[in-house]
């Protein structure tokens, strides 16, 4: 018995030596070889433009934050320069009544500046918001461009 499966198993091997792969297998096995190297290329640049266009919307984001940041930065410096004045006009007052009309008129002026300052904020944040909004929206949508590109 044992003997008989040797046997059979040293055919079966002659056999497959002498057989050869026909011409149309290994054609077809090259194409589709050829095939998935094409398309494997197609979706590491679609990776790659997409992994551009992340770095785009994460610079534009950090320059939008830099600049409102920079904003509120200058508005504290502004304030504090306005409060500073405020308090050495303060204290050169001869009597009470000049330095009543002296903080009134400073919270007055300060509270109109707040106020143009918040609007000038947010006007700001709006912008810059959008603007990033309109960088992600883009890449995005080159992104899921790219991609079917890449999957066709």
């Amino acid at each position: 018995m044992h003997e008989e499966i040797t046997r059979q198993v040293r055919d079966m091997v002659t056999v497959a030596t002498k057989t050869e792969v026909p011409a149309e297998v290994r054609v077809i096995g090259q194409d589709s070889v050829a095939k998935a190297r094409e398309a494997c290329a197609n979706w590491t640049t679609a990776v790659e433009k997409g992994a551009k266009a992340l770095e785009d919307v994460i610079l534009a984001a950090q320059s939008s934050a830099k600049t409102v940041a920079r904003k509120i930065a200058d508005d504290a410096v502004a304030n504090t320069k306005s409060a500073l004045d405020a308090a050495e006009q303060l204290v050169e007052a001869k009597t009470l009544p000049e330095a009543a009309l002296l903080q009134a008129r400073f919270l007055q002026t300060q509270m109109t500046v707040l106020g143009e300052q918040g609007k000038a904020l947010i006007e700001l944040s709006l912008k810059v918001a959008k603007e990033t909004a309109d960088t992600l929206i883009k890449a995005a949508t080159n992104a899921v461009g790219d991609l079917k590109n890449a999957a066709a």
